[in-house]
Formats: structure tokens, C-alpha cells, sequence
């Protein structure tokens, strides 16, 4: 829902029900976007070019497996450090 639509609700049970779900929504959304920053910054992907279905699928998987070992290594090292 647009701001502007929420703003104007009253309060009550319908308007935290939607902000909850607005909530929800924003953080998956977080979570997809964060691999793509990741991927764009760190691996300089900026741009979609097309070099072939394949060639463009293998690239992208290869893209966002690095990025997941990333992550991984991050969290890992997070973890270590608490320890």
C-alpha cells in the first residue's frame, strides 16, 4: 500500500495489520536486495548485457554463488569473533 493510504487509515487492528505486512514485505525485500548489492559492488556486475541465454545463466549462477561465499565467510567470521 502507498504511505499516503496508510496514513490516512485510523488506528485500529486493520492499520497495524497492514503495517505488519508492509513490515514483512520490506524485509524480504532487504534480504533479495542485499545479494544483488553485494554482486553489483563487490563483484562490479553494474550492468546486464546479453551474450547468450547460457552464457548469461552460467555467469549469473557463478555470480550469485560467489556471493554467497561471501556471505558465508563474513558470518563465519562474525561468529569467531564473538567467540
Amino acid at each position: 500500500m502507498f504511505h499516503s493510504i496508510v496514513a490516512r487509515m485510523k488506528d485500529g487492528s486493520e492499520k497495524d495489520a497492514v503495517l505488519n505486512i508492509e513490515h514483512e514485505k520490506a524485509s524480504v525485500r532487504a534480504k533479495v536486495e542485499h545479494q544483488f548489492h553485494i554482486m553489483e559492488n563487490l563483484f562490479g556486475f553494474h550492468k546486464v548485457w546479453y551474450r547468450g541465454i547460457s552464457k548469461n545463466r552460467s555467469f549469473l549462477s557463478m555470480l550469485f554463488v560467489s556471493t554467497k561465499v561471501v556471505l558465508y565467510a563474513r558470518q563465519a567470521r562474525a561468529q569467531r569473533a564473538l567467540c
